[in-house]
């Protein structure tokens, strides 16, 4: 069963980024679309299985709900 959700902290636990932290903004299928606000942006989010990353308890809501409203949602660097 799939946990992760738009807005949600997350892990990377497989490839190059390993150990790298991230933010879901849109899970389609088997893919997450994540940002971290430096290398990948809104405009360029990466693509990883949702296997290949590990939940944490942390939620970014307002990021969650901007991209709800449909505003571009703000990663502080």
């Amino acid at each position: 069963m799939n946990d992760h959700h738009v807005g949600q902290v997350v892990l990377s636990k497989q490839g190059r980024d390993k150990g790298s932290f991230y933010i879901i903004i849109a899970i389609k299928g088997d893919l997450s679309f994540l940002v971290d606000g430096k290398k990948k942006t809104f405009a360029r989010p990466k693509k990883k299985n949702l296997k290949h990353i590990q939940g944490t308890l942390k939620d970014s809501g307002k990021i969650r709900e901007d991209l709800k409203r449909g505003l571009p949602p703000k990663i502080r660097k």
